[in-house]
């Protein structure tokens, strides 16, 4: 998978952090391919998808959490669990899509309504997927 650095991703509504090594697929064939090469997502791992209004996991081993953001960051859908071989809506606000590890989600507490960002992740490593950001975060 072709995709660009590592990203954190945090929702800010919650102070929690959804993923700690997100990848961003920055390319038309990074986006195509997804996470179809892979055998699992790890705990703290997810993939940011830029201009994306619908995904799919048909082809794919494992099920995912899917978060969709509009263009200003605001959570517009939550699919938790995404099982494998399934079509998702078409979201028409979507500005991405962010897939992450079953279970992600909940530990968060991310739903709709919400507001998410990702930025580089900085060379310190915060906490796990989940918990809370301490007074240096965001």
């Amino acid at each position: 998978m072709r995709s660009t650095g590592s990203y954190r991703v945090v929702n800010l509504t919650k102070q929690a952090i959804i993923a700690t090594r997100a990848r961003l697929a920055a390319s038309w064939w990074a986006r195509a391919v997804g996470l179809l090469t892979r055998r699992r997502l790890e705990d703290g791992e997810a993939l940011i998808l830029p201009k994306a209004c619908s995904i799919h996991t048909c082809g794919m081993r494992f099920p995912i959490d899917v978060v969709v953001v509009n263009r200003e960051g605001r959570v517009q859908a939550v699919v938790a669990p995404m099982p494998p071989w399934r079509l998702s809506p078409w979201w028409r606000e979507a500005g991405a899509v962010i897939e992450c590890p079953v279970g992600t989600l909940a530990r968060s507490s991310t739903v709709a309504g919400d507001r998410v960002t990702w930025s580089p992740e900085p060379p310190s490593g915060p906490p796990p997927s989940g918990q809370p950001l301490t007074r240096g975060g965001f």
